[in-house]
């Protein structure tokens, strides 16, 4: 399984945060900058299972980030769209996502492959720690934070792929992330936390470090060990990114969707989309509303006023 990052949000803060209208429609590869990112081979397409497939095309090539390749690889884009494609998607999506006040992210979604393996939103932070030994990697994508945040509704959040359409709505109190640190290669896949006590709890050094976090990727995926995967992303909505609500598929609102897979049996391959911005147009503080990011030691007390005011993630299983 595969997973990632987040923060902490005042009172004040998470009783503003509401939905714009708007809507940003994403058809395909380089739409409003969303490209493929460490996708690897699933061995269905021409490459060996496990190739880190960097497309001519379909991957984000110029995103100033270090070791960022210069060039994409004849085929690769083939493959790429082989796991990957924007169109139909089953019947019943949500018209639109109704986010209330408090929420940090919102996005709905649909998996009919394996039961355990559904659509995770991840998070690129760039941190202090940026650039230290271990701080980069080869992949593309990857080189461009440092930490990642990643939310599996199938991981510590009680879902499942049962061919629904589910929405996660996602506070600073409700929905547990775990994080990958490229710093240390450790993660905290095993014990996912909320925002609040990831910060809380100074996790890699996020209590202090989350309020000036450049976050540099906003993705989607099936992360690798995750054979025989199928998911749908039909929107996200998620403030500090845009005040739209992002709209996967061809035509906006017409029930397509992106599509993410991997082969049955496939465990070195990975499905994943990212809009990347390597300087980092929003920070930790950005996602958190704005608001200071308590340090580790008084987080406790901002999280019983959040507690009181009854936040909790909403799931909904749609026809």
């Amino acid at each position: 399984m595969n997973r990632l990052f987040i923060a902490l949000v005042s009172v004040s803060a998470l009783v503003t945060a509401a939905p714009a209208g708007a809507v940003t429609n994403v058809t395909g590869f380089g739409s409003n900058n969303w490209y493929s990112d460490d996708t690897r081979a699933d061995g269905t397409g021409t490459f060996t299972a496990g190739t880190n497939l960097v497309g001519i095309s379909n991957t984000n090539l110029a995103t100033g980030a270090p070791g960022e390749p210069v060039a994409g690889v004849a085929g690769h884009d083939a493959d790429i769209a082989g796991q990957i494609t924007f169109g139909a998607a089953p019947a019943g999506a949500p018209a639109a996502l109704t986010s209330a006040a408090g929420t940090i992210a919102e996005y709905s979604w649909y998996g009919d492959g394996t039961p355990t393996v559904t659509a995770s939103l991840k998070l690129g932070l760039k941190t202090s720690d940026f650039g230290l030994v271990g701080g980069l990697s080869s992949r593309t994508g990857e080189d461009v934070w440092d930490k990642v945040l990643i939310y599996e509704p199938g991981q510590a959040n009680g879902a499942t792929s049962d061919s629904t359409w589910q929405t996660e709505t996602i506070t600073a109190t409700s929905g547990n992330w775990w994080i990958f640190d490229r710093v240390s290669l450790t993660s905290t896949q095993g014990t996912p936390q909320t925002l609040a006590d990831i910060v809380a709890n100074d996790v890699f050094g996020l209590g202090t470090l989350l309020g000036t976090a450049q976050i540099t990727s906003v993705q989607f995926g099936i992360g690798s060990s995750n054979a025989g995967g199928s998911v749908y992303v039909d929107q996200l909505f998620l403030p500090a990114f845009s005040g739209d609500v992002i709209d996967f598929g061809v035509t906006a609102g017409t029930g397509d969707a992106l599509h993410l897979t991997i082969a049955a049996g496939v465990t070195s391959g990975k499905s994943q989309v990212s809009n990347i911005d390597f300087d980092g147009h929003f920070t930790g503080a950005d996602l958190l509303g704005g608001s200071a990011v308590p340090e580790p030691m008084t987080a406790g007390l901002g999280m019983m006023g959040l507690a009181a005011l009854g936040l909790a993630t909403r799931r909904r299983s749609l026809a």
